[in-house]
């Protein structure tokens, strides 16, 4: 709405500058006004002109994921995998909305039908739009977007609507509160430190994406289908039945195809901790027998060929927890991380 009058506003500005210069050139060249032809050619460049401003405006501000429009009142359009949106959605999506466009806003009722709240134009290429935070103006921004609506000839011409909230920033990669409850009703976690406060849901959120941004830097291996296959059976188990995990995903949304992805990541984080940081980790026989004699009340009197195994597990973990914490130390400090601070009903 805000960028389709921004769009003929400069449309309007052209155009109005074509029939200045046109007419201080007939006036120059002392011709008569033009011949019905002349104008309908230019009416058509006129046309052309407004299409590509829309084209070229619409692609750039996907490609950036805010139009000014959406960066005022606080929305941005975010893709469906990872990371920034890339050209082609950027360009799909361009192309899908003025096709919502020119059947008379009809691409906008898919809003009314999904769950998610995407438009035509975000079904076609796999997007969706998210709150960042507050509008810009918070109070007159929407009596402006009213306006503008009315201003812009056509009160269905709304690019999308609020349908998540952003969580975190990455690195440029946005983490969503439906990320999150993805995260946790499918178990797409596990343990790093085990500490309270450092294994949050957000936390491991904010981690995986750190993890899955050095696993492509050091080529690490994706799963394999195989891989993908076993663990999605496990989720299957958790929810009863595939019928019941059938059921869970179509609630939310998404497509077994979309559960796969994020089990994909996941494994991927797993894959990438065990061969970039636990990899390396030794116990040595000494470490042993060292922990045995500095700690015999825990092994009640057995030798420590009995205990061998236990020790061993248990110094494994404790070496695994520090290498991982020094990582992710580091790790932090050198991401550009941005926590969206709850609002206040949400501190309640």
């Amino acid at each position: 709405m805000i960028d389709l009058f921004i769009i003929k506003m400069l449309d309007l500005a052209m155009i109005g500058l074509g029939v200045l210069a046109a007419g201080q050139a007939l006036e120059d060249l002392k011709l008569p006004l033009p011949s019905g032809d002349l104008v309908y050619l230019l009416t058509n460049l006129f046309i052309l002109t407004g299409l590509l401003i829309f084209l070229i405006y619409f692609f750039y501000f996907n490609l950036m994921g805010q139009t000014p429009g959406k960066k005022l009142l606080g929305l941005k359009v975010v893709s469906g995998s990872p990371g920034s949106l890339s050209w082609a959605e950027a360009m799909t999506r361009t192309f899908g909305f003025l096709i919502s466009l020119l059947t008379l806003g009809l691409g906008f009722f898919f809003i009314l039908l999904t769950r998610k709240k995407q438009a035509f134009h975000d079904l076609l290429a796999g997007t969706c739009v998210v709150r960042t935070d507050l509008p810009k103006w918070p109070v007159y921004g929407e009596a402006a977007a009213i306006l503008l609506i009315l201003l812009a000839g056509n009160p269905m011409q709304a690019s999308g609507t609020m349908i998540d909230k952003i969580l975190a920033v990455v690195d440029h990669k946005i983490i969503t509160q439906s990320d999150l409850r993805f995260q946790t009703l499918f178990a797409l976690e596990f343990p790093l430190l085990e500490e309270r406060n450092q294994d949050s849901p957000l936390q491991f959120a904010i981690d995986q994406v750190l993890f899955l941004e050095d696993a492509e830097k050091f080529g690490t291996d994706q799963p394999t289908g195989q891989e993908i296959a076993d663990k999605l059976d496990e989720v299957q188990a958790r929810a009863g039945s595939e019928e019941k995990l059938n059921r869970l995903i179509d609630q939310e949304g998404l497509t077994r195809d979309d559960l796969k992805r994020m089990i994909g990541r996941l494994l991927l984080s797993k894959k990438f901790i065990d061969q970039r940081i636990t990899f390396f980790i030794f116990v040595r026989d000494n470490e042993i027998e060292s922990y045995y004699d500095e700690h015999p009340s825990e092994f009640g009197g057995a030798s420590i060929e009995i205990v061998k195994t236990q020790i061993y597990t248990h110094l494994f973990e404790q070496k695994r927890k520090d290498k991982l914490r020094d990582y992710l130390i580091k790790r932090r400090s050198r991401a550009s991380i941005l926590i969206n601070p709850p609002v206040p009903s949400e501190t309640r």
